[in-house]
C-alpha cells in the first residue's frame, strides 16, 4: 500500500499531488487538484524525485533522487560524447511516428542544431516560422540549405488581431505557469507568466497552423540553453546565468539545470 510519485530529470511533464488525512489527490495541473475543493496545500513535485506515500496513514514516508547527476567528470575537453546523445535523442524522437514532424524554426542556435540534425539522419519534416525579431539574414542561409534537400518551410505571421485572440485563448483555457524560480535575484523576463510573453503566443500560433495541417509532433529545444549552459552569452539579455561561463568547480547543479 504504498504509491510512488516520479518525475522525470527535468521535470518537462509537471506533476502535483495535495494529501489529507485520509486521501490523496495527484494532476498534471494543479487546476485539476483545486477543483476537488479541498484546503491542504496543493505541492509541485519537484524534479528528477521519487516520492512514496503511504496509503494506510497517507503521509510521506520517503523522498529521493531519481538519477544523480555526476559533477565531477571534468577531463573531456571536446563535445563528443554530447554530439553522441544528442544524434540518439533525435532519432529516437523521430522514428515510427504515426503523424507528420516539424520543428518550430528560428535563427536561434536550439531549432538550427535540430534541423542540421534531421537533415543529416535524412528524416522528413517541415519547419513554421515566426520572421518577428529574427535575424533574417541567418534565415536565408538556413531557408536555403534547407530547401536543397526538399525541406519546406511555412511562414506563420499572425495579424494584430490574431495575435490578440490567441492570447485571449491562452488565458482562458491554459493555467498560469511561472517560468521564474524564486530562488532568482533576477526576473530575466518581462512577465513570468509565460501566457503574456509574445515568444509563448507566437509558438501557439505555429502550433495551431501545424495542426491544421496534420502535423502534431514538434520537437523544440525549449530550455535546453538554460540547462545544459547556464544561457550565458555577453551579447544578450542572459542575466540569469549564474556561472557567466565559468565552469570549474562546478560540484553541483546550478539554479538553472
Amino acid at each position: 500500500n504504498i504509491l510512488y510519485l516520479v518525475t522525470d530529470p527535468f521535470a518537462t511533464k509537471p506533476l502535483y499531488f495535495q494529501l489529507g488525512k485520509n486521501y490523496i489527490t495527484v494532476g498534471t495541473y494543479e487546476g485539476t487538484i483545486k477543483a476537488y475543493g479541498n484546503d491542504e496545500p496543493i505541492i509541485q513535485m519537484k524534479s528528477n524525485s521519487i516520492l512514496a506515500i503511504d496509503l494506510n496513514t497517507f503521509e510521506i514516508i520517503s523522498q529521493k533522487i531519481l538519477r544523480p547527476f555526476n559533477f565531477t567528470q571534468q577531463n573531456s575537453m571536446t563535445y563528443d560524447n554530447w554530439n553522441i546523445a544528442f544524434s540518439k535523442s533525435i532519432l529516437k524522437r523521430s522514428t515510427n511516428l504515426q503523424k507528420e514532424l516539424f520543428v518550430s524554426f528560428s535563427s536561434g542556435q536550439d531549432s538550427g542544431l535540430i534541423a542540421a540534425e534531421l537533415l543529416e539522419q535524412k528524416i522528413p519534416f517541415h519547419c513554421y516560422t515566426n520572421r518577428y525579431s529574427e535575424d533574417i539574414s541567418i534565415l536565408e542561409k538556413r531557408f536555403d540549405i534547407l530547401s536543397k534537400s526538399a525541406i519546406s518551410n511555412t511562414f506563420v505571421e499572425p495579424s494584430k488581431d490574431e495575435f490578440q485572440e490567441m492570447h485571449k485563448f491562452l488565458l482562458e483555457n491554459c493555467e498560469p505557469f511561472q517560468l521564474m524560480s524564486n530562488e532568482h535575484d533576477i526576473q530575466n523576463f518581462s512577465d513570468p507568466d509565460m501566457r503574456n510573453l509574445p515568444g509563448y503566443i507566437a509558438f501557439a500560433l505555429i502550433c495551431k497552423k501545424a495542426r491544421s495541417n496534420g502535423r502534431l509532433i514538434c520537437l523544440s529545444g525549449q530550455g535546453a540553453d538554460e540547462i545544459f549552459s547556464d544561457y550565458y552569452n555577453p551579447n544578450t539579455n542572459s542575466r540569469m546565468s549564474e556561472l557567466k561561463g565559468d565552469w570549474t568547480n562546478i560540484d553541483k547543479p546550478w539554479k538553472n539545470f
